[in-house]
Formats: structure tokens, sequence, C-alpha cells
């Protein structure tokens, strides 16, 4: 399935790089409950229901969008986890004919 990223996402990145998400589509797997953690700090946050995207994949597509947000994620990036997570209330599902 893919999604599109139509609000700006909760995160510790400064808010112009969240920002940078908007409008990025990607495959991804959900939705479901994903634990997550801080980018930068490595924080434990609270389960929320999203969808998952492998951390590459979302840079890469990132990085057509705006390679200096893309930058700013490929260097701080904590790589606990292979997924970043898009909160449900983030994204809509697309279909192929959306792309």
């Amino acid at each position: 399935m893919y999604v599109k990223v139509v609000k700006v996402p909760a995160g510790e990145a400064p808010l112009h790089v969240r920002q940078a998400w908007v409008g990025t589509v990607f495959q991804a797997v959900g939705p479901r409950e994903y634990w997550e953690e801080g980018i930068v700090t490595g924080k434990d946050n609270p389960a929320r229901l999203g969808y998952a995207v492998p951390q590459e994949l979302a840079v890469e597509a990132l990085e057509r969008r705006n390679p200096a947000a893309a930058d700013w994620f490929r260097e701080h990036l904590r790589y606990h986890s292979n997924n970043l997570i898009f909160g449900a209330d983030e994204v809509v599902e697309i279909h192929n004919e959306g792309m």
C-alpha cells in the first residue's frame, strides 16, 4: 500500500524539516499500533496508530522533494529501528492512480 503525507508529522526534527514531508508518497505498512522513539534523543514515546516506512525508502522519497531535509535526516537518524512511523492522521492511503 502507498501513503501520502498530508499533515506535518510530529517529531523531534525542526519544523521546516518536518514540513518537507508533506506531499511525499511512499510504500508503507499499516495501520497498526507502533511504539516510537525520538529521532534525535532516542526517547521512548507512547504507541500510536500509524504507518511504518523503511527509513531508507522514506529518506530517498524525501530527497526527491527536498534534498536539504533529506540530508538533515541522514545526519540525525538513530538506527535503532529500520522504520519511520507516520501517524494515521498524518497520511492518507492512496491507490496507484493517485500517484
